[in-house]
């Protein structure tokens, strides 16, 4: 009931509206708009397109490519365009325009522009955000799934993780913390519980080592840095069973991504649902928990020797024995 309540909303005028944040990388912006635009909730939907001003000259003329493509795009509701005066970054980009939707919206649907969507991708997100907004240990609606479902019916489309994903997602107002306000100057203490260490191996064996060695290069990793608030605070994301996002940014464009010959998705199963079974399963929740954590160890492995190298340095920070 809950699914077929949503599925008529979605149906209506008011739609979660998309955030884009871009900058030098129009080929991939156009990717993901055509695959936007094929979307059942297109034409309903406002999108949001960012544009972060170019941080080198040589990147000037692929700037004013995305400024021309967005002027010039047709197939959705309406189109804004908001262009930088000057380069914030990706990180400033994406939290000026968060910080501008939320005074105006509860809550919005976030795409990176190398990411490319299903066909049902906004109506899975709008039943999804309308079916969580009243719970407030729901962080996130993650568009994107780690692992493909097993080969035999399932009861519901969801799956519920004490993790994030940013590729493809829907926040809520109320329940999102500016990143910045997250970073201290120490690395989070959280790590130098034994329990809390034995807790984040059970749900993401690699998180530790790529928060770690991302606070020590000074990188913010928004994936890394909600899925330890997730943890902290209990709560948990939203995920789809069947991905409704694949990722193109695996080509060294990326900040974050850098190269790899692996394509974790090559094609879209069950588009065409459009009415989502919302209601979570003990069950599903813990066989993706098992999928996942499994990826997890084969994707981002490390030797034991690196990890305590730099839980040695990390113990060092946290208690504030070393700057």
């Amino acid at each position: 009931m809950l699914a077929r309540k949503e599925i008529k909303q979605s149906q209506g005028k008011s739609l979660v509206p998309v955030v884009i944040t871009t900058c030098n990388r129009p080929d991939k912006l156009k990717q993901l708009l055509k695959s936007l635009g094929r979307c059942y909730l297109a034409r309903q939907t406002e999108v949001h397109i960012f544009v972060d001003a170019p941080f080198a000259v040589t990147v000037q003329e692929k700037n004013k490519k995305i400024i021309r493509l967005a002027r010039s795009w047709r197939g959705f509701k309406k189109v804004h365009l908001t262009k930088r005066k000057k380069n914030l970054g990706s990180v400033d980009n994406l939290e000026k325009a968060l910080q501008f939707m939320f005074k105006r919206h509860k809550a919005v649907i976030f795409l990176e522009d190398d990411n490319i969507v299903s066909k049902n991708f906004l109506d899975f997100m709008n039943q999804s955000l309308g079916a969580f907004q009243d719970d407030p240990q729901c962080f996130s609606i993650c568009g994107y799934s780690y692992t493909c479902p097993p080969h035999r019916k399932l009861k519901t489309d969801i799956y519920t993780a004490p993790y994030f994903s940013a590729w493809g997602t829907g926040l809520f107002r109320h329940r999102y913390f500016p990143i910045r306000e997250i970073l201290g100057r120490k690395p989070d203490p959280f790590f130098l519980s034994p329990g809390r260490i034995w807790k984040c191996l059970n749900y993401m064996p690699h998180l530790f080592r790529l928060y770690m060695e991302a606070w020590l290069q000074k990188k913010i990793c928004h994936d890394l840095l909600y899925s330890l608030i997730s943890l902290k605070q209990k709560k948990y994301s939203v995920f789809p069973v069947n991905t409704k996002v694949i990722n193109k940014g695996f080509d060294g464009s990326g900040i974050h991504c850098g190269f790899s010959h692996h394509q974790f998705y090559s094609e879209f199963a069950d588009e065409n649902r459009r009415n989502f079974r919302l209601d979570p399963e003990i069950e599903v929740n813990s066989l993706f928990l098992k999928k996942n954590r499994e990826f997890f160890k084969k994707f981002f492995s490390a030797s034991f020797r690196h990890e305590a190298s730099l839980y040695w340095r990390y113990a060092r920070r946290a208690l504030g024995l070393r700057r």
